[in-house]
């Protein structure tokens, strides 16, 4: 369980920090924004957010802003945007990708595609695990992740929706899987326990 966690946000130059909006936040939320370093820390102080291993359906938040394009916007200009979230004192988990174009008086938000959260079975696991992914899933890639962020496996090309993988070469402990599509459809990261 999180106690406290900070979803940090740098803000790209063509957006206009004097009109962000914090619409709606999962949990009590503070946010404050550096204007220097243009990062807007989202703080969720005493969440109490569940493990995703133990229940998986209370383990989710969210946070909802809306910001304005700074005035005389090129058109076709193109903005990034991912955050990096912090479980209490672990390492940053690093979002997906986002970007918006603005083209004339309009602007369109385009997410590669829509995200999807794998399935991931049995978790806890001790020797085998099962990775379900949408049926429109056709190959990507997947990395283990350890705490620290280090990499401690890596499967390329993997291909089909529904994946088994052995847990044999890990050590006991907490993961994070992330999911890379080749097809660009964008999978959150899940949280692996790896009991012996």
């Amino acid at each position: 369980m999180a106690s406290n966690i900070h979803v940090k946000d740098t803000l790209d130059n063509n957006l206009d920090l004097n009109t962000l909006n914090v619409i709606q936040t999962s949990h009590y939320c503070l946010p404050t924004v550096n204007a220097n370093t243009r990062e807007v820390d989202f703080f969720f102080p005493n969440i109490a957010l569940a493990d995703s291993a133990s229940n998986e359906p209370e383990s989710h938040g969210f946070i909802h802003y809306r910001i304005s394009p700074v005035e005389n916007i090129q058109e076709m200009t193109k903005v990034n945007n991912n955050a990096d979230i912090y479980f209490d004192f672990n390492p940053a988990i690093i979002t997906n990708t986002t970007w918006t174009t603005f083209s004339d008086l309009f602007f369109s938000v385009k997410e590669t595609q829509q995200t999807f959260t794998p399935i991931i079975y049995p978790n806890p696991a001790s020797d085998l695990v099962t990775i379900q992914f949408p049926a429109d899933f056709n190959s990507g890639d997947i990395s283990i992740l350890d705490l620290q962020g280090r990499r401690v496996a890596h499967l390329q090309n993997i291909t089909g929706s529904i994946i088994t993988y052995s847990l044999s070469n890990l050590s006991a402990g907490n993961y994070v899987i992330k999911t890379h599509s080749n097809d660009k459809i964008i999978f959150h990261p899940i949280k692996l326990c790896v009991v012996k």
